[in-house]
């Protein structure tokens, strides 16, 4: 199945697959910028975030094997911040 769902949504949105192992998650109220931190797990891949397409309202990460991307069964995010 290469669908996503959110199995748990407390400030979050939607989702948005960019493509193989790249994921959008859309906070639903926005952080007072893009400096939070975050914490985050996938089921047997490496866990990528990526800052450089991360804003006040979006989190942006990526999972792969160590040399390419690819998509896993079970990802999560956590957001640690102020809100806007």
């Amino acid at each position: 199945d290469s669908s996503i769902a959110n199995e748990d949504s407390f400030n979050v949105s939607g989702l948005t697959d960019n493509g193989t192992g790249d994921y959008t998650v859309a906070i639903n109220n926005d952080m007072a910028n893009d400096d939070y931190s975050t914490a985050t797990h996938a089921s047997h891949f490496h866990f990528l975030y990526n800052k450089a397409n991360t804003t006040a309202s979006t989190v942006r990460f990526a999972t792969n094997n160590g040399s390419s991307s690819v998509d896993t069964q079970e990802c999560g995010v956590q957001v640690c911040g102020d809100l806007a």
